[in-house]
């Protein structure tokens, strides 16, 4: 589904910088979670940056993850 691959967010700082989101292992190994990166890669991960920061609807409002479908999208055990 789209929130597992890496995209670019429709937000750009004020020096011009671009930000990515894609999907990670949290730091326990047994949750998945969005990671906002610097690269179109998803490799640089941002740990100063919270995706719930940047997550809007096309009206501006804010949108909460499910991290309960977000488990589902993933293997058992592939954290």
């Amino acid at each position: 589904s789209e929130f597992t691959e890496c995209q670019q967010l429709d937000y750009e700082d004020d020096y011009g910088n671009v930000y990515y989101a894609g999907a990670m292992c949290a730091s326990s190994g047994s949750r998945i979670k969005i990671g906002i990166f610097t690269d179109e890669e998803c490799s640089n991960y941002d740990e100063t940056k919270d995706i719930e920061n940047y997550m809007k609807n096309d009206d501006g409002y804010n949108m909460k993850l499910s991290y309960h479908l977000l488990k589902q999208t993933f293997a058992e055990g592939e954290c």
